[in-house]
């Protein structure tokens, strides 16, 4: 169609084979849609825009970067006034070891014994606290200690109040008015009340408020032992 065109001077219409809405007589590239006139430049060592400059930009060419020997994207040491593009370090800091790319800021802390994540602790991820337990009842306290293996005289559970104590830790028998926490739960169990005597069992009724001992003062032998009294009561009442 093209040959035809040109053979009889007709025009050929501009294409646009990569749909960038740059028409090929324009487009720099007109295969690639990324490049066209207008285009963001983008630092590629590619002439983006089409402007005949490769990596150009209005803004700053240098800026603060750290440099990040390990190419990890994560830098260490003191950021330095760098060129920007091609960039020539990174513009995040704080890689505790940038000699290894699986170590920087957000990686994974497996029981490697690394402190992969720069967090300051190590194998966190995967590791259990385990909490001292001197007095070997299988309840620990502080200090404490993250593993991947078992610790002897360690143990996974906490918040042993007495840790010198066998008898005391959470979930122990509190026994009642000793004044000793036993269950470490802040409290000491309240001693049961004392029983008041005289209305226990089948033949020993209460005493009728009013009379000797209250509602509930005394007992005394027979079915109904205060019948006597009150009826002796009544008798001696003045007319």
């Amino acid at each position: 169609m093209l040959f035809i065109a040109l053979a009889f001077g007709v025009p050929a219409q501009a294409l646009d084979e990569d749909g960038d809405g740059a028409v090929d007589n324009v487009d720099c590239d007109d295969h690639d849609p990324a490049r066209f006139p207008g285009a963001p430049e983008l630092c590629d060592s590619i002439d983006n825009d089409c402007d005949g400059t490769v990596d150009e930009t209005d803004g700053p060419t240098t800026g603060l970067q750290y440099p990040d020997a390990d190419g990890d994207g994560y830098g260490s040491g003191v950021a330095q006034d760098l060129p920007l593009c091609p960039p020539s370090g990174v513009l995040v800091g704080n890689d505790c070891n940038d000699d290894d790319a699986a170590v920087h800021p957000g990686a994974a802390d497996g029981c490697d014994g690394l402190d992969s994540d720069c967090d300051g602790l190590v194998d966190e991820d995967e590791a259990t606290w385990v909490y001292m337990d001197a007095d070997g009842d299988g309840v620990g306290a502080e200090p404490a200690i993250l593993t991947c293996e078992p610790v002897e005289g360690y143990v996974d559970a906490t918040y042993d109040c007495d840790d010198t104590d066998a008898s005391i830790h959470p979930g122990a028998t509190d026994v009642p008015g000793d004044s000793i926490d036993q269950d470490c739960d802040g409290l000491d169990a309240e001693p049961d009340p004392e029983p008041t005597g005289g209305c226990e069992g089948e033949d020993c009724d209460p005493i009728p408020e009013g009379l000797i001992g209250g509602a509930c003062g005394g007992c005394a032998a027979g079915p109904t032992p205060w019948l006597g009294t009150l009826t002796s009561w009544v008798a001696r009442r003045p007319r």
